[in-house]
């Protein structure tokens, strides 16, 4: 394992390497639930990093020894299984991706009924707003 071995060569001269980097890319979300863990910590309001910037922390990484890369942030989790999620917090899905390409699964009914629920965009006194609105979205979810 060549990635190993370069990152106790880092070890030894002091920088501890994790073995995995997680890339949040962005705090925006196109849900914008009002509550969300994330738009009540990590409000959007500074710049985010270009895309020469992610390039350039990509292939330092990668001379670090770091050799896989977890892409986060924004709407749509998928999990272990493929299924296509609309978050981590909310596990129902109407597609896999072992039966679809994701480009299919980003536009599945499922997922653009959620876009379509006005109460995620209006404040619940702080939590998940897809959580307050579960009952909702089991039923669009049992409705198919």
């Amino acid at each position: 394992m060549k990635a190993a071995r370069i990152r106790s060569r880092w070890v030894k001269q002091g920088v501890p390497v994790p073995p995995i980097l997680i890339f949040s890319i962005t705090n925006r979300c196109n849900l914008e639930c009002q509550g969300c863990y994330q738009q009540e910590f990590h409000p959007s309001t500074e710049q985010e990093l270009s895309t020469d910037k992610l390039k350039e922390i990509t292939q330092e990484a990668h001379q670090l020894g770091i050799y896989f890369f977890v892409i986060a942030g924004g709407f749509v989790h998928i999990n272990a299984e493929g299924d296509v999620e609309p978050c981590p917090f909310a596990p129902i899905s109407d597609t896999s991706l072992k039966e679809v390409s994701l480009k299919e699964a980003l536009q599945s009914e499922f997922l653009a009924q959620i876009r379509q629920i006005s109460e995620l965009s209006k404040y619940t006194g702080g939590g998940c707003a897809l959580w307050k609105n579960r009952e909702r979205v089991r039923s669009l979810f049992q409705q198919r």
